[in-house]
């Protein structure tokens, strides 16, 4: 089943893949950079979901310059803690 987190009314699931679009800045305000992704409470739910694996696709360092403290947090965890690919790399292995 594919769904939009903000219609998962607090369900979690085996695997949740998240999908960030904006990777351009549009000013000094961290909504027009990131979307309604900027709010800390959204942040907390999309990354809260998943119960084995959780997969984020999209500009990371973008969203870490320019998404607020809330995803400087998030970026500091992944990079201390996840597996991060970058697209022009080999795949993992």
């Amino acid at each position: 089943m594919c769904t939009r987190f903000t219609r998962s009314r607090g369900q979690e699931a085996d695997l949740v893949i998240v999908s960030l679009v904006r990777s351009t800045v549009q000013g000094p305000d961290v909504r027009h950079n990131v979307g309604h992704v900027a709010q800390a409470e959204l942040v907390n739910v999309l990354l809260s979901r998943a119960r084995k694996l959780l997969v984020v696709v999209g500009d990371l360092p973008h969203f870490e310059e320019h998404g607020g403290e809330a995803w400087k947090q998030v970026t500091t965890v992944f990079r201390r803690i996840g597996k991060i690919k970058d697209a022009g790399q080999e795949p993992l292995g």
